[in-house]
């Protein structure tokens, strides 16, 4: 199970109503039937995409390559589509947490070491918080963000909430690098190893090693310090809409035994929705509603597409729908 920044991420608009994902160079937005409701075609390959909450712009993060001196260099650039018109326009460059603030109004990315922010309605953007190197998230009023702030010490950085208006409150040390979500319940939760990054390009050589080193830890607001709530290897969690549940990546030793599953807030597993030992995730898996979740899996050379509902484990069979986009 590869680190979720190389995976390829779908997602949903807050009503569960719209699903956004991709196939090569289409970006399709359906409905929760699998009716097309529009296709957009990129000009690179597409590495995400993030549907806004009213289901009517996508933003779609693109992998360029571009030669310099002989060399290859390679960036992602985010574009936005409105679904309606197909019309794109540049928002910036960069890598995305969470992207979308909870109104739509506003969309965070991390650009040149930096939080940055594009607001919806003038197309314009503005530095928030600098010495970021990791994806940050949008409380869930829409007024903060959380990040974590490079720190003064050589792979420690800080857990820090910054507002629209740019000011900075430190909460708790963590490594330089990790993966930040905040719960619809205001939780926030930290999956970061205890020193280093599981994000430098140069440590990708030894991202396996990096990964298996992450833990997930949850800020206690009266302590004011993160709490490690799971001992197991977990670099990439998703809360539900309704901060209820717990998406996770699981990482354990051995071929196939990584697992997805969606954890209680205490870290306790509720339910496993996939084993690597019978195919790899290809995309992150996506919630759909406060219930919901979608899977993609590749299976040999076949794809398929399940909505898994997490509190009975029911599967419906989405394959042929995500089949007939063409």
């Amino acid at each position: 199970m590869a680190l979720a920044c190389g995976i390829p991420r779908w997602s949903a608009s807050a009503d569960g109503k719209r699903l956004a994902l991709w196939k090569q160079r289409a970006i399709f937005v359906v409905e929760r039937d699998g009716k097309l409701v529009k296709r957009l075609d990129a000009s690179s390959e597409v590495l995400a995409v993030f549907l806004s909450p009213d289901g009517e712009a996508v933003v779609c993060e693109l992998l360029r390559a571009r030669e310099v001196g002989g060399t290859t260099n390679f960036s992602t650039e985010l574009l936005l589509f409105d679904v309606e018109s197909g019309i794109d326009r540049p928002v910036g460059e960069g890598f995305v947490g969470d992207g979308w603030s909870p109104d739509g109004s506003y969309f965070a990315f991390v650009a040149r070491d930096g939080v940055t922010v594009y607001e919806r309605r003038t197309g314009r953007c503005r530095a928030l918080l600098r010495d970021v190197r990791a994806p940050a998230c949008w409380a869930p009023d829409g007024r903060a963000l959380y990040a974590i702030r490079k720190g003064a010490e050589e792979g420690r950085g800080r857990l820090v909430r910054v507002s629209m208006a740019g000011e900075v409150e430190r909460l708790a040390d963590t490594a330089e690098c990790g993966w930040v979500r905040a719960g619809a319940d205001g939780s926030v939760w930290v999956a970061a190893p205890e020193r280093g990054s599981i994000l430098k390009p140069e440590k990708l050589d030894k991202l396996g090693e990096e990964l298996y080193h992450a833990r997930l830890r949850r800020w206690d607001a009266k302590a004011r310090r993160l709490v490690q709530i799971s001992d197991e290897a977990i670099p990439w969690v998703e809360p539900s809409p309704d901060g209820k549940r717990i998406l996770a990546m699981i990482l354990r030793p051995g071929e196939g035994n990584d697992i997805t599953a969606v954890l209680a807030p205490d870290g306790a597993i509720e339910k496993t929705l996939h084993a690597d030992r019978s195919g790899h995730l290809e995309a992150l898996p996506t919630w759909l509603d406060a219930s919901t979740v979608v899977l993609c899996v590749r299976c040999a050379d076949k794809v398929h597409v399940w909505m898994i509902d997490v509190a009975t484990g029911k599967r419906t069979d989405w394959t042929a729908a995500y089949e007939a986009l063409k």
